[in-house]
């Protein structure tokens, strides 16, 4: 038994065109007098990446450390989890994009666990090194260091969201999403499967109304009803796709027209959304909310 919930880590979507370095050249003298500055960068998401990609100068030495050696285009991510985009398609390795540029890059998969500002070192830990049998720590020295790391997803320390919650942060989490649709909709097919499991089964929960639950409801519906109604003709009578949100109505980030389109969408689409309803715990088959309890759910 297990839920099947999206934990909004929220603002996805917004980044989608948006670029905080849009138009700024990082430039230093062309000047190979001397040694050249070493730029220590941590991460290799939106804001890692933005950064090496506007670095313009031969001036510098630059090191990369990130426990992920691609870039992913995460407003993609909802369409991963539904099969429709291809992982490989929102992905490219770090090495392919900065490998043109005029500064010498020195990669390494691996993790930051320790800074120390006063001697510019950073101390790291290799992911893989621990397989392989070689050392796991070693430490970098800088000159600048820009810190570009991934944000988490915030869970507003609700009681186990870890053991029974799916998160869409990740490439991995998407395919990980993706499979778990899949085995909830081959599990329901069963026919010895009772009527009261096949609709716990059919019940997916997607818990916040930023643009990454709005967009990853609105793909899981497309996927059932143009797909999997054809795929399950079966259990397609027992879908049910509820959108839980905290505030007062979805989007809040958003023009109040836009809100209103898509809550309107949703009701049309039949996408049952409840507002002020904040998740307070979750089971392996209740979720409990501040002012109602949706029981039986997957």
């Amino acid at each position: 038994m297990f839920f099947d919930i999206i934990c909004n880590g929220g603002g996805v979507l917004a980044y989608a065109d948006y670029n905080p370095f849009q138009g700024l050249i990082i430039v230093s003298s062309d000047n190979n007098e001397g040694p050249k500055k070493k730029v220590m960068v941590l991460g290799t998401g939106w804001a890692g990446t933005s950064f090496l990609k506007n670095l313009k100068s031969s001036s510098y030495d630059v090191k990369i450390v990130s426990p992920r050696n691609y870039f992913a285009f995460t407003p993609l991510l909802p369409s991963v989890t539904n099969g429709t985009v291809e992982a490989r398609s929102i992905v490219e390795p770090i090495r392919n994009i900065v490998r043109k540029k005029r500064y010498n890059v020195d990669f390494k998969e691996a993790e930051c666990c320790k800074i120390d500002p006063v001697n510019k070192k950073v101390y790291c830990r290799s992911i893989r090194a621990a397989n392989s049998g070689g050392p796991e720590e070693f430490t970098v020295d800088y000159d600048v260091l820009v810190m570009g790391m991934r944000a988490k997803v915030n869970t507003f320390n609700t009681p186990s969201v870890e053991e029974h919650a799916h998160f869409l942060k990740e490439v991995d989490d998407a395919q990980k999403l993706h499979r778990s649709i899949i085995d909830c909709y081959e599990r329901a097919n069963i026919p010895t499967v009772s009527e009261e499991e096949r609709k716990r089964m059919m019940h997916f929960v997607v818990v916040g109304g930023g643009p990454t639950g709005v967009e990853y409801a609105a793909e899981l519906h497309d996927l059932a009803f143009d797909d999997f109604s054809k795929l399950y003709p079966a259990v397609k009578d027992y879908l049910k796709i509820t959108l839980l949100e905290a505030g007062d109505h979805i989007l809040n980030m958003f023009d109040k027209r836009i809100t209103e389109y898509a809550t309107k969408k949703f009701q049309r689409d039949g996408i049952d959304v409840k507002t002020g309803s904040m998740v307070t715990k979750l089971s392996d088959e209740d979720i409990l909310t501040k002012d109602r309890k949706l029981s039986k759910t997957t």
